[in-house]
């Protein structure tokens, strides 16, 4: 009467539990596998961005010393072409060599960062004048950039 209830044999049953294990088996390691390949992509990715943030790193670092240094050249060939004789152009001439090579200088000894701090110290010890400055660039470049449209 149990036959005619389930008519289910214990073989048919055990190959149904059979399926049922396998089927799981194989969708944990479906999960392992993608858990794994997951794991070694997030790690390659990690790796290629270290990868660029270093390359970018020394990049700066080259264009630091390359601005540096030429401003301090540009600044020395300026004064070798400065007018001999002591008057307005030779002190104008001086006055913009020497800028050029003291820019150069800080900016090989400070770099971009501590140029960066220096800017913001700036800014918060002279909010107001700051905000007029930042006011007369917009205005300057967005006539600029109408006035090279049209």
């Amino acid at each position: 009467m149990s036959n005619v209830a389930n008519p289910r044999t214990k073989n048919e049953e055990n190959s149904a539990g059979n399926l049922a294990t396998a089927a799981t088996d194989i969708a944990n390691e479906a999960g392992t596998y993608v858990a794994d390949m997951s794991k070694n992509v997030a790690s390659s990715v990690k790796h290629g961005a270290e990868q660029a943030a270093s390359y970018v790193g020394h990049r700066a670092v080259d264009a630091k010393s390359a601005i540096g240094s030429s401003l301090k050249s540009a600044g020395e060939s300026l004064r070798s072409a400065a007018p001999q004789e002591e008057d307005m152009m030779h002190s104008a001439a001086c006055s913009v060599a020497e800028t050029l090579e003291n820019t150069g200088k800080y900016i090989e000894e400070q770099g971009f960062s501590g140029m960066a701090e220096d800017m913001t110290t700036m800014i918060k010890r002279n909010p107001i004048p700051a905000v007029l400055i930042a006011a007369g660039v917009g205005f300057l470049l967005a006539k600029a950039c109408t006035t090279s449209r049209s």
